[in-house]
């Protein structure tokens, strides 16, 4: 059985795919994909496995032994049941948003969160799929987020740290390679796959689902300015943009000078990714996405055999 592990990442509009693979959970079984969800990563199936690396004590090392078995049981399950292929989807798998916040860093510790699903996927083929995004819009994007949660406005002390953080999309690339190093690694831009879940399966999946619904809804975007000021009111926070002035549709914390700098890094990630990078993933730019059938696998990198899927 092939694996399709979707890692996200987070603010890539990833409610939005979910309901896209539920809604044609039918074409995917007809085309041979079982599918795994949050609601089924996270129902104890990968209890052990999804924990920061700084927080683990020896009894969560016996849950990621037995979360271990548990995915191997399951793996063999969907393949005697004619399961050619699984696509698993969950961005904690790579850490989460209010921990970057808090460490004013993109995904720290990834390689060694990924170490520890390795053994579940031995003798596998593995492709591993992941959406990057600006970092102005990612990380105003998580801040938009966390005001939502009542949980506060930024200082400026923290939009520097996030403007000049050491970690960049080309960073966790290579980790997400490190860890597993046996995976083919696939990435593509948010800015031009957003709310196109059908266009995302096709990247993910290399195949064109037969029979799935098409649908380009968005869902959960960030809460707008409108949106917010009401949040600070509520939470008895002053309001962001005086109620007087006419607002500006989308909230942008980050001064000029920040947005320079961040989309600076994120130009040298996109360089990165097209000019190769360095042979461990291939980069979809989105504008026209087709089946993707290469001439020579062995350049890809990495798998000793090919995926089914799409073939």
């Amino acid at each position: 059985m092939d694996i399709y592990l979707h890692l996200g990442a987070h603010r890539s509009a990833n409610r939005t795919f979910y309901r896209y693979l539920t809604a044609n959970r039918s074409a995917l079984q007809r085309n041979g994909f079982a599918l795994w969800l949050p609601n089924r990563t996270q129902d104890g199936l990968m209890r052990g496995l999804v924990k920061a690396p700084e927080d683990i004590t020896i009894e969560d090392e016996r849950r990621a032994l037995r979360s271990i078995g548990r995915m191997r049981v399951e793996l063999a399950r969907l393949e005697r049941s004619g399961n050619r292929c699984l696509v698993i989807s969950d961005p904690d798998l790579i850490g989460n948003v209010a921990h970057n916040l808090t460490q004013s860093s993109l995904y720290p510790l990834l390689d060694e969160r990924l170490m520890r699903l390795r053994p579940a996927f031995a003798d596998r083929n593995l492709r591993v799929g992941i959406s990057i995004r600006s970092f102005d819009d990612y990380w105003a994007s998580a801040l938009a987020m966390r005001v939502a949660l009542g949980q506060g406005l930024p200082c400026a002390d923290q939009l520097d740290f996030l403007t000049t953080q050491t970690r960049h999309w080309r960073h966790v690339i290579r980790d997400i390679a490190k860890a597993l190093p046996h995976a083919e690694i696939v990435v593509w831009p948010f800015e031009r796959l957003a709310g196109r879940p059908h266009d995302t399966a096709k990247v993910l999946l290399d195949t064109d689902l037969a029979g799935a619904a098409v649908s380009n809804d968005w869902l959960r975007r960030s809460p707008d300015m409108a949106q917010l000021n009401e949040i600070c009111v509520d939470c008895g926070l002053p309001p962001m943009v005086s109620q007087m002035r006419p607002q500006p549709r989308r909230w942008m914390p980050f001064t000029a000078e920040h947005q320079r700098v961040l989309r600076a890094e994120y130009r040298r990630d996109l360089a990165w990714l097209k000019a190769g990078a360095q042979g461990l993933a291939r980069y979809i730019e989105g504008r026209h996405v087709r089946s993707y059938r290469p001439q020579n696998r062995g350049q890809i990198h990495l798998r000793s055999r090919p995926m089914s899927a799409g073939l």
